[in-house]
């Protein structure tokens, strides 16, 4: 009953009418008149906002498995990779510093 009734302040954004008993009486025999379940009209571009929000989502769906699929093989490449082919930017704080082939940034800065 409380839950209705927090129900009601917030579709009512707080608005409520406090009527005596017999006035419910008539308002509860009248709803019960009404077809259930309620029907409620919904504007088209509700509908098509809606459809073009499924759709996008499905593309970004579609889009993250791709990611995600490049990753995988971009991975794997790695993994087949020799690993003397592979320079750990770690490495090269350590090794030689005057070995200008491992450079980074542009040649135009001389």
């Amino acid at each position: 009953m409380f839950r209705d009734y927090v129900d009601t302040l917030v579709a009512h954004d707080g608005q409520v009418k406090v009527a005596p008993e017999h006035e419910l009486e008539d308002a509860a025999q009248e709803s019960s008149t009404e077809s259930f379940p309620p029907k409620v009209e919904v504007p088209k571009s509700f509908i098509r906002e809606h459809e073009r929000l499924e759709l996008e989502a499905e593309h970004l769906r579609e889009q993250l498995e791709e990611h995600k699929r490049y990753v995988t093989k971009l991975r794997q490449q790695l993994d087949e990779m020799d690993q003397d082919e592979v320079i750990h930017l770690e490495d090269l704080d350590e090794g030689e510093e005057e070995d200008a082939s491992y450079r980074i940034g542009s040649f135009d800065d001389r």
